[in-house]
């Protein structure tokens, strides 16, 4: 019988979208994933590794049980104690900063900063590594001691250097956990590439690593989309209060590379060129923080943004397929992207894309949707006029889609990951 191998994940996204529903971004949707998939492998004994400040949450949850089967490889009691506290803390710092009380509010966070840079330091030394033959993380350069530990494998899972070929773009470059990976990554690791685009851009800034260190394996989609019971449009027309019968759909985040100013004002010009009154503009996502709220105030400042285009926020994992599946069109023009899951959802569920040509996105989709330039307002309005006004472009475009979308699945890329990680302890 074939020996299982004991990999220890790094589930720290996980647990922070367990806080909040902000934090339920592209990366937690990868961390979620391949969880479940490893969870599910024939070859695999999980383990978990997460930082020190989510041990109360991590106890909280419905992955307890590492900690009852200890396989939670750097879990120390006395730091779950600490880690409630800090949380306390954390919610205090949270409240008086809701309420803009500065004095209370630096109080707490420097007490959460203390508790954060010392007792609750991830640099501090993990002892279980003895019991695992592996050590993966999908986000996060790997902690010290596992990079210096050399009995085990190590692997990371890489996704965009965005700042770094933008850093005009950011604040914050040099604390960007990129900035680290980039800073630190070696040829003794394993690296797994979301696409040959950043695999190439990894490349580009770091010229000294090996090409065979870094494999492509795509990100699939969320077996949400498989499970999830579809809502009709009317029942989505109702939910969110759309008042056009017809929509096009956008997914956005606060992140300055995701275009939306672009998005939303060549749609208002779109409308408002071909004079139409039955087609709205619907745009998810949740804009916190001081770039979100510039943001939304920007679009809000242009004429037919009340009338044509309704922002509906943070939207859930079970309400999602849904709304790709009613909608007309699917926008995601970015600037750059590492690899761009939200267009393949979309395909997934049978929705026509537009999305820009360049950086990955390209990969994802290939030719089952419309590729444009993404600074290009034209060509935006343009690819909104071909889907509005053909409809068999439109089916057509969904079906190839589809197609594309259920070639590339989690199960194909953590297969792949779990096999190469395998080679790599037998060799």
């Amino acid at each position: 019988m074939r020996k299982k191998i004991k990999l220890a994940l790094d589930i720290s996204p996980v647990l922070q979208g367990q806080i909040s529903n902000n934090n339920r971004t592209g990366i937690y949707q990868v961390n979620k994933n391949v969880l479940i998939q490893l969870e599910n492998h024939k070859n695999v004994d999980v383990y978990i590794y997460c930082k020190p400040q989510l041990f109360s949450i991590l106890k909280e949850s419905k992955f307890s049980h590492y900690i009852r089967e200890n396989k939670v490889i750097n879990w120390r009691e006395w730091q779950f104690r600490v880690s409630k506290s800090r949380n306390f803390l954390y919610n205090r710092k949270q409240l008086f900063r809701d309420k803009k009380n500065k004095l209370f509010w630096l109080l707490y966070a420097v007490l959460v900063e203390l508790a954060d840079k010392s007792i609750l330091s991830t640099k501090q030394r993990i002892n279980g590594l003895n019991s695992i033959d592996g050590f993966f993380s999908v986000y996060e350069q790997l902690p010290n001691s596992v990079l210096e530990c050399n009995t085990i494998v190590r692997a990371l899972y890489i996704h965009d250097v965005t700042m770094l070929l933008f850093p005009g773009l950011y604040q914050r470059v040099k604390s960007n956990p990129v900035t680290r990976i980039v800073r630190t990554m070696n040829n003794e690791e394993l690296f797994f590439a979301n696409s040959y685009n950043t695999k190439n851009d990894f490349l580009k800034v770091r010229p000294d690593m090996k090409s065979d260190r870094i494999m492509v394996a795509y990100p699939g989609c969320s077996l949400d989309f498989e499970r999830a019971k579809g809502k009709n449009a009317d029942d989505i027309a109702r939910q969110y209060q759309i008042k056009k019968c017809r929509y096009a759909f956008a997914l956005c985040s606060i992140a300055p590379n995701k275009n939306i100013l672009r998005i939303v004002s060549s749609f208002l010009e779109f409308v408002k060129r071909y004079s139409l009154s039955d087609i709205c503009l619907v745009l998810g996502g949740a804009l916190d923080g001081e770039y979100g709220v510039n943001l939304l105030k920007k679009m809000e400042s242009i004429d037919g943004f009340s009338q044509y285009v309704n922002y509906i926020g943070y939207v859930s994992d079970e309400i999602l397929p849904s709304l790709y599946k009613n909608a007309e069109w699917f926008i995601y023009t970015s600037q750059y992207e590492g690899f761009g899951t939200p267009p393949l959802e979309a395909m997934m569920c049978g929705c026509p894309v537009i999305v820009s040509d360049n950086s990955s996105l390209p990969e994802v989709v290939g030719k089952a949707g419309l590729l444009i330039p993404w600074d290009n307002d034209e060509a935006h309005i343009e690819a909104y006029r071909k889907y509005y006004f053909d409809e068999k472009l439109r089916k057509q475009c969904g079906i190839w889609g589809k197609e594309r979308a259920s070639t590339i699945t989690w199960q194909k890329s953590v297969d792949f990951i779990v096999s190469t990680i395998e080679k790599e302890i037998t060799a």
